[in-house]
């Protein structure tokens, strides 16, 4: 039913939000942000999420790996803003992606700081949510093959 409700959304409730330019440069923004603090500096960053224990050579190592994504989601983002056609296809990926994570910090839950609890939960979930509604925006501005007809 929910699907129903959104697909059906009239465009001018899409309209009422920010423009998905403005949407899509401030997401890749917090992207490159975070991601640069994964890469930089991994055991700080991730011991606020996951406690003490994610300060060890093998979490740092992941971390730093989550950071290069997060960088390269960040330029993909841009990449995509001169090429029409893989916008929505791109903010769809970054909804897959997003909820993976949260999908991930369920799992880990009971590992996690209360902060990243948070984190994980709303951060991926939410970040799932805008990226669906993203590509659905991108979509209804250039259509199914990004033509801007």
């Amino acid at each position: 039913m929910w699907q129903r409700v959104l697909m059906s959304a009239p465009a001018r409730r899409l309209d009422a939000l920010p423009d998905p330019l403005t949407v899509d440069l401030s997401i890749a923004a917090v992207r490159a942000a975070f991601g640069v603090a994964l890469f930089a500096t991994p055991g700080l960053v991730i011991s606020v999420l996951a406690g003490g224990e994610a300060r060890s050579p093998g979490a740092k190592l992941l971390a730093r790996a989550a950071g290069v994504r997060d960088i390269a989601m960040a330029v993909s983002t841009v990449w995509a803003l001169d090429r029409p056609a893989d916008l929505s296809r791109t903010s769809r990926l970054h909804a897959v992606v997003d909820a993976t994570d949260a999908a991930a910090g369920v799992l880990a839950f009971k590992h996690l700081t209360p902060l990243g609890r948070t984190f994980a939960l709303l951060g991926g979930s939410s970040s799932a949510a805008v990226g669906w509604l993203q590509s659905q925006r991108w979509r209804e501005r250039y259509g199914p093959q990004g033509s801007s007809a």
